[in-house]
C-alpha cells in the first residue's frame, strides 16, 4: 500500500483544524479536542479523570490527531481513521454504546471526513 498523498493528508489536517479551530464546532465537540489530564499524585483530580484513565487504555484527542498530521506520522489514511475511530471507540468504553458522546464523536469524524472530502 502506498503513502497517503500529500493533497489528501493535507484535506485532513484541515479538517481537523477546522473542528478545533472555529468557534461553534470546537464548542461543540470541546470534549473531544484536548487531552484528558494525568491524575498525578498528590494533585487532586475529579473522580471521573482517575476513572476515564482506569478504564480507557488508549486515550486519544484531535489536538494529537492534528499534530501528527502535520508532522507526516501517518503514512496510510487507515492509521488516520484507525486513531479517528479511537475518539469514538473510548466514548463506547467510557460513556457506553448509546450515549450522547460515543453519537457526538461518531458525528464529529463523519463531518472531519465529509469536510476533507470536499478538498
Amino acid at each position: 500500500t502506498e503513502r497517503i498523498e500529500k493533497s489528501r493528508e493535507k484535506a485532513l489536517e484541515e479538517a481537523v483544524g477546522w473542528i478545533i479551530s472555529d468557534t461553534q464546532m470546537s464548542k461543540r465537540f470541546e470534549d473531544f479536542i484536548h487531552p484528558i489530564p494525568l491524575p498525578n499524585e498528590g494533585q487532586q483530580r475529579d473522580h471521573w479523570v482517575v476513572n476515564y484513565w482506569r478504564t480507557v487504555p488508549l486515550p486519544i484527542c484531535l489536538d494529537l490527531i492534528h499534530s501528527r498530521l502535520k508532522k507526516g506520522f501517518y503514512r496510510r489514511e487507515i492509521a488516520f481513521r484507525f486513531d479517528l475511530d479511537l475518539i469514538v471507540w473510548n466514548c463506547n468504553l467510557f460513556h457506553g454504546i448509546n450515549s450522547n458522546f460515543k453519537k457526538e464523536a461518531a458525528a464529529m469524524c463523519a463531518l472531519i471526513l465529509s469536510k476533507a472530502d470536499e478538498k
